[in-house]
This record gives structure tokens, C-alpha cells and sequence, in this order.
């Protein structure tokens, strides 16, 4: 259930107080951004929400992610769906549980989508997958992976045209949450973002 996996989630926010941090490594120093494409920029007090309820948000929000920024986890330490961006349209969406620390729920259940809004994806390439695991290509323009995972880590890579964005639409347990869904921007994991990013939402590099 969703709310067996708050605790590694609180330790993968990146956040002064959290026990288990995600890091980032930075590059040169990066500067905040607007919005392009469909959505409200990560950041707006305005903006849409997500929600914790399982359903998908109705208005997904777009998110500039840092070009060439990593994040850093320990696997089976917390629930999260990590995205990162490098330049030329290549993509790394990876995804980790929280079996190490969460005893009652060993396992989580991924059903990750990402769909190219403009062009192809190419390249795909199915990282650390198991026995019973699947990425599938249902059309030229989107991906799905789905995995059972536990105390390691799975993931695809993917290229897009350089500065196209993506749709992730993602679930752990059959629910949508953007409390999972994490990516740097402006330096930050979410921008330092206070609320809940939206599931779905919009991505794209910061530059192509």
C-alpha cells in the first residue's frame, strides 16, 4: 500500500532533516527556468498539485530538469522514481523500493510509462531488470517498463530528439503519487518544490 512507503520516501527527499538523502551531483552552477510545452512550471504557487489518492492528476505540471545533473540513492532505502536528463535527448528514469527498511511491504510494484511528445524514442535499453520484469514499445513515441523491485534498482535509458519533452506517467502499487517522482532542477531535487509535483507530468532538459 501507498501508505507503508512514506518513510523511505521521507528519506529520499533530499531535504535537511531527512535521514537517507538522495545527493545530488552538481555541475556548473545552474539558474531557475521557465516553463515550455504543456503544464505550470515546477515552483508556481499557482500551479497544479499532484495527489495521493492513486488517481492521475488531471493538469500535469512541466518540470526543466537540470541537463547533465545525476542523483544519487541507496537502493532499498526509499520509494522513488528518479529521471534525470543528459544532453543530445539521452534519458535515464530509474526506480528503487524500500524493502531494506520496510519489512511488511518487501517488494514494490512499478508501472513506469514515458511518452515522447514530439519525434521517436530510440535506443532503449532495459537496465537491471529481473526474472518477470518487462519494457515493452507500444508505439515509435512511448515506452513502458514493469517491474517488481525490492533492494535493488531498475531503470531504462532512452534517447528522444534533443529538447523534446516527455510524459512520465508512473505507479508504484497501481497508484499514481508525485510524491515519488524526483528530478533536479535549479540545483534542487524539484526545485526545493513544497508541494507535490503532479503524476503525470512533463518533462525536458533545461537545454537540448
Amino acid at each position: 500500500m501507498i501508505s507503508s512507503k512514506l518513510g523511505g520516501l521521507l528519506a529520499l527527499a533530499c531535504v535537511p532533516f531527512a535521514v537517507v538523502a538522495c545527493i545530488v551531483d552538481n555541475g556548473p552552477d545552474q539558474t531557475p527556468y521557465a516553463a515550455s510545452g504543456g503544464g505550470t512550471a515546477i515552483g508556481s504557487a499557482a500551479g497544479p498539485t499532484g495527489t495521493d489518492d492513486g488517481a492521475p492528476s488531471a493538469h500535469p505540471m512541466t518540470a526543466l530538469i537540470d541537463t547533465n545533473q545525476t542523483m544519487n540513492v541507496a537502493p532499498g532505502q526509499g520509494v522513488g522514481v528518479f529521471v534525470e536528463y543528459d544532453s543530445g535527448g539521452n534519458w535515464n528514469v530509474w526506480w528503487t523500493c524500500d524493502s531494506s527498511i520496510d519489512s511488511a511491504n518487501p517488494a514494490c510494484t512499478f508501472d513506469v510509462k514515458m511518452t515522447a511528445q514530439s519525434g521517436e524514442i530510440t535506443n532503449l535499453t532495459p537496465q537491471k531488470l529481473e526474472s518477470g520484469d518487462a519494457v515493452t514499445q507500444p508505439t515509435s513515441a512511448s515506452l513502458e517498463a514493469t517491474t517488481t523491485t525490492s533492494t535493488g534498482t531498475d531503470g531504462v535509458t532512452f534517447t528522444t530528439t534533443p529538447g523534446a519533452q516527455i510524459l512520465l506517467d508512473a505507479t508504484v502499487g497501481g497508484q499514481h503519487d508525485g510524491r515519488y517522482v524526483f528530478f533536479v532542477q535549479g540545483g534542487k531535487v524539484d526545485d526545493g518544490y513544497s508541494g507535490t509535483v503532479t503524476d503525470p507530468i512533463y518533462m525536458q532538459g533545461s537545454t537540448p
